[in-house]
């Protein structure tokens, strides 16, 4: 009887080690290394915050509108539309900042900067035309 309970015991045992010691794929493939790893969290937090401020944004002009969108005059139309292909901007440019590789920072980077910016021109013609 104590020699079953050993031998469960160790086998649960082997197995719980296994699990802690395995290191997910995903992980190992995603990791970068020093100084790119820091740009790549202030990016990615930079472009969040431009993300969060354009939802905002957009969320606003969408409760100004209501919910019959053709009651919505041209400009609002644009805006709104504006918006939204910032969002879908800023979006795709943080899956490519946080899965980006040493190979290929570089030009995601410039790419990242560039939505940034071109999203917070649109914020600040946004803000000058509610004035």
């Amino acid at each position: 009887m104590n020699k079953m309970i050993l031998a469960a015991f160790a086998v649960f045992a082997v197995g719980t080690t296994k699990a802690q010691s395995t290191v997910a794929p995903a992980a190992q493939a995603t990791e970068q290394k020093g100084g790119m790893k820091e740009e790549t969290r202030a990016t990615s937090g930079q472009l969040k915050e431009v993300y969060s401020t354009v939802s905002q944004q957009y969320a606003l002009l969408s409760k100004e509108i209501g919910p019959d969108a053709t009651k919505a005059t041209a400009e609002q139309a644009a805006q709104l539309n504006a918006l939204k292909m910032s969002l879908a901007e800023l979006e795709s440019m943080l899956t490519a900042v946080n899965t980006a590789t040493e190979a290929n920072w570089p030009e995601v980077k410039v790419k990242a900067e560039a939505a940034r910016t071109s999203a917070l021109k649109m914020l600040a013609a946004r803000k000058e035309a509610a004035k």
